[in-house]
């Protein structure tokens, strides 16, 4: 070996062993020539040290001369006992510390003409005692110019500054397992030779540590346990090639650096133990550097990954924790990667990827943790990417997706979760792009496209995103909402924020919930498109303020506002419904600049089911489907019109007061729908289906052309007279209430009888307008209750039963009016008070006829009815008889009374019942009873 100058000195200090460049000694028989104490002689004067042979240098011995050492040169000094040596040695052997006292190598030059510096070509064992490098003050170079081993497995090792693999070509090794080598400069692994450390155990510590430090040198340091201590950075990749693989111990620094200068490489893998950098931790400053944590924990304040312009920096961390006490930036000025698929990774402050302007960054987290205590910034001022498929990322403070401007950032979430404590910025002063297609996101406010000129784009395919507080889209740049799947949740929702934002939202499937309101055009420009999936919010707006517009378009799925819903507040507002379901809860408002087109296809819903649930609206163009739906009375007074249909939902009365021209079929599916509010306005045009109940209620003449099905009622209500002139199908009853009923040309009642109103409230039904003469009331239903029915020349034929009167009351029959009763089932009549007072019993009168048939039914009660002839006239027309029941029958009688009806006068008779032997004789004579008793009716 040689001496040479200013690097750190060396110590071997007692247990350590250290192996200088060199083989080992060759197979012959060993010779061994001992100086000093037990020595021949206390000087050796140098020489050639053949191999094989040793030299063995006691207490007390000498060098004077030269060494090459082929062989060996063993030191044994005592405890407390120097050895100094100035001379150059050199050779292929091996230098060899065997005792606890201290070998100082204290050349002043050497054959590099370094000076200060020892130069190790050989291999050196110290397996006891002290080596210094001029009395560790000078350098040491394992392999300055061959191949050269140093092996501290005790003891220690003192010297200035360290070196391995010093020269191209050479070969450094250094191996400690034991012991300590102290440093109290740098040292390098890998100069411009290949370097190697091992820190199997001990103690190394220098200043600056320096792995890989010219170009074609590479070196590499393996701590597996121990400690290796860098007072000052540690630098993996210089310009060169490094390599720091840590699976045990403990590794200390200030700043830690890979990829150092352009065309370096520098690799740290942690797989055990612990990195700790006090200062920052740079991977790819001008070159490339690459972490990889797969277990253990590294520590340091700012991660900066790809630190400079065309520099790359990557980390991949797959278990264990790496945790910055600042900010952790993926990007700087460069390229930088962050692969997160296990284990923990933790920054405080503000964190970037793509930081400054011509950086990208790209952050992947597949499974483990992510957390940032402040702000994740990605695409800050250069390009970042955020892709969460797994594990979790959480953010204490804000995310931005394309920060400053001419920052573009992307997120995006396939699976686990992104949880942000504060707000979430897509697209600030930048482009930010926002794609969750699985797993969670969460955050506080949202905006998408913050500033002017910014452009934020959310797109949600699958997954939940939740924001606690509003989600903006457009606040005074663009901004567009894609919803195609998935759920989205928001406190409110903003669509063009400030004047000259863009604001767009589209749903085509998936879930869009705002617990607040959905404005759609704050002052800006808003669209909202709903072409599939499910949109919610409280109050609706469309074009709020002055100056703003808002377009609204539903061609598929819903919208449901569960308040309000105000189109063209005041700005101009524009709702389309080309299918789907809008509903509003409570109150449809359009304004002065509002528009609302409800085309083929769209439904409209106003009310929920509640008691809530009204149309400000003065006319609407319906060529889709209006749905009320409310559980107690409501009016709409506005007029509608197209081709669309009109449903009634609830079990409230809905009142259309105004006259509506719509052709499409109304269906009521439940409830009343009341056409008129007691006045001379309120119609409808197109075919009713009427399920509950239909109530026309205007006090003037109105005629309904349209055809009413279904299962339900009609009712007729108010003085006026309602013209029925289609051919009515429903199965419910027809009720006269008050004013007239009409039918005209071929036109119908249902199926389900007819009630023409009370002696309070009597009604008409007139049959005058029909084109045939006979008119029929089904089997179906029954003729009921106190009224009218008029019609000159035509006749009503009941099928079913004839009830006349309201407990009792009176039917009167207009002049040329037939009521035929020839086929029907029975007829009732009630009769109330023995002494027949007027309005005590069921009467029929009027200028009309009556055709008999059918049973006649006499209900008696109210006391004891006398014995008499021709008592009580029931039928008093004065329009023709004839006819006759086929057979009568009295309840409420006395004992032994029967009744009888004359067809001619219309009058009934009690009687006493004749024997059972007379009637025997009488049904013999006329052929039983029922012949009997139509006899006596005669």
């Amino acid at each position: 070996m040689m001496l040479v100058a200013r690097m750190p000195r060396v110590v071997f200090s007692i247990g350590v062993v250290a192996y200088l460049l060199g083989g080992a000694p060759s197979a012959r028989a060993q010779s061994t020539t001992t100086y000093g104490s037990g020595g021949s002689s206390n000087t050796f004067t140098g020489g050639t040290i053949d191999p094989g042979d040793t030299v063995l240098l006691n207490d007390g011995a000498t060098v004077t001369g030269d060494v090459t050492a082929d062989g060996t040169l063993q030191f044994n000094q005592s405890v407390g006992n120097t050895l100094t040596i100035s001379n150059l040695i050199s050779g292929t052997g091996t230098l060899s510390l065997t005792n606890t006292g201290t070998l100082n190598l204290a050349g002043t030059s050497g054959g590099e003409g370094v000076e200060n510096t020892v130069v190790l070509d050989m291999t050196t064992s110290a397996s006891l005692g002290v080596l210094e490098i001029n009395s560790a003050s000078g350098n040491l170079w394992v392999g300055g110019n061959g191949t050269g081993t140093l092996n501290v497995t005790g003891g220690r090792v003192n010297n200035a500054s360290g070196q391995l693999g010093v020269n191209p070509g050479n070969l450094g090794t250094a191996t400690v397992p034991s012991g300590t080598w102290a440093n109290s400069g740098n040292l390098t692994v890998g100069v411009s030779g290949t370097g190697t450390l091992n820190v199997t155990g001990g103690y190394v510590s220098n200043v600056n540590g320096i792995i890989g430090n010219n170009a074609g040198g590479v070196g590499t340091a393996t701590v597996s346990s121990g400690t290796w201590a860098n007072s000052g950075g540690l630098t993996v990749g210089s310009s060169g090639t490094g390599t720091l693989n840590l699976s045990g111990g403990y590794v200390s620094n200030t700043s830690g650096l890979l990829g150092f200068a352009a065309g370096s490489n520098g690799t740290a893998t942690v797989s055990g133990g612990t990195w700790a950098n006090s200062a920052q931790l740079t991977l790819g400053f001008s070159g490339t550097g690459t972490l990889n944590v797969t277990g253990g924990r590294v520590s340091n304040t700012v991660s900066n990954l790809g630190s400079t312009a065309r520099s790359v920096g990557t980390a991949t961390v797959s278990s264990g924790t790496w945790a910055s006490s600042s900010n952790l930036d993926v990007g700087v000025s460069g390229t930088g990667s962050l692969d997160v698929t296990g284990g923990y990774v933790s920054s405080i402050s503000n964190s970037h990827i793509g930081r400054n302007v011509g950086s990208s960054g790209t952050a992947t987290v597949s499974s483990g943790t992510w957390a940032n205590t402040g702000a994740l910034r990605v695409g800050d001022s250069g390009n970042g990417t955020l892709n969460v498929d797994g594990g979790y990322v959480d953010v204490t403070g804000g995310g931005f997706l394309g920060r400053q401007t001419g920052g573009v950032g992307t997120a995006n979430v396939s699976s686990g979760t992104w949880a942000m404590s504060g707000g979430l910025t897509v697209g600030n002063s930048g482009t930010g792009t926002l794609n969750v297609t699985g797993g969670r996101v969460s955050n506080a406010a949202v905006t998408l496209g913050n500033f002017a000129n910014s452009v934020g784009t959310a797109t949600v395919s699958s997954g939940t995103w939740a924001s606690s507080e509003g989600l903006g889209v457009g606040n005074a740049g663009t901004g567009t909402l894609n919803v195609s799947g998935g759920y989205v949740s928001s406190a409110n929702g903003q669509l063009g924020s400030s004047a000259n934002s863009v604001g767009t939202a589209a749903v085509t499937s998936g879930t869009w919930a705002n617990s607040g309101d959905l404005t759609v055009g704050v002052s800006g420009t808003g669209t909202l498109n709903v072409t599939g999936g499910y949109v919610s919010n409280v109050r609706g707006v469309i074009g709020n303020n002055a100056r703003s517009f808002g377009t609204a378009t539903v061609s598929s799925g819903t919208w449901a506002n569960s308040f309000d819903l105000t189109v063209g507040n005041s700005g101009t507002g524009t709702l389309t419904m080309s299918g789907g379901l809008v509903s509003v809860a409570n109150v449809l408002y359009k304004g002065g600049f509002g528009t609302i087109n409800l085309n083929s296809g769209g439904t409209l819903q106003i009310g929920v089911g509640s008691n809530t649930g009204f149309m400000n609206v003065s006319t609407l163009t319906n060529n889709g489907t209006l749905i009320f739906n409310r559980s107690d009375a409501s009016t709409y007074s506005g007029s509608i019109s197209g081709t669309g249909a009109v449903t009634k939902l609830g079990g409230g009365t809905l009142t259309l007061s105004g006259n509506n021209s719509y052709t499409g079929a109304t269906t009521i599916s439940s409830g009343a729908l009341l056409i008129g509010d007691d006045g001379t306005t309120g119609s409808i045009a197109g075919d009713v289906v009427n399920n509950a109940a239909l109530i026309f209620n205007r006090f003037d003449a109105s005629t309904y052309s349209g055809i009413i099905s279904g299962t339900g009622a009609v009712t007729k209500q108010r003085s006026g007279t309602l013209t029925l002139d289609g051919a009515n199908s429903y199965s419910g009853v027809t009720t006269i209430s008050d004013g007239v009923l009409a039918l005209s040309g071929t036109g119908r009642i249902g199926t389900g009888g007819l009630d023409l109103g009370t002696t309070g409230s009597p009604g008409e039904f007139d049959l005058s307008g029909l084109t045939a003469g006979t008119y029929s009331l089904p089997a179906t239903g029954n003729l009921v209750g106190v009224g009218t029915l008029s019609g000159s020349s035509k006749s009503l034929a009941v099928l079913g039963s004839y009830l006349p009167g309201n407990s009792p009351g009176t039917v009167t029959l207009g002049s040329g009016l037939s009521l035929d009763l020839s086929n029907s089932g029975s007829s009732v009549f009630e009769i109330t008070d023995p002494a027949f007072t007027v309005g005590t019993y069921d009467l029929v009168n009027g200028d009309g006829s009556v055709v008999f048939g059918g049973i006649l039914n006499l209900a008696f009660s109210g006391g004891s009815y006398a014995d008499g002839t021709d008592v009580l006239q029931l039928f008093a027309n004065n329009g023709g008889r004839s006819g006759n029941f086929s057979a009568v029958n009295a309840t409420g009688l006395a004992a032994g009374q029967s009744a009888t009806f004359n067809p001619t006068t219309g009058f009934i008779t009690v009687v006493p019942e004749p024997s059972t032997c007379a009637s025997l004789l009488a049904g013999l004579a006329y052929g039983g009873s029922v012949v009997f008793r139509r006899r006596r009716a005669r």
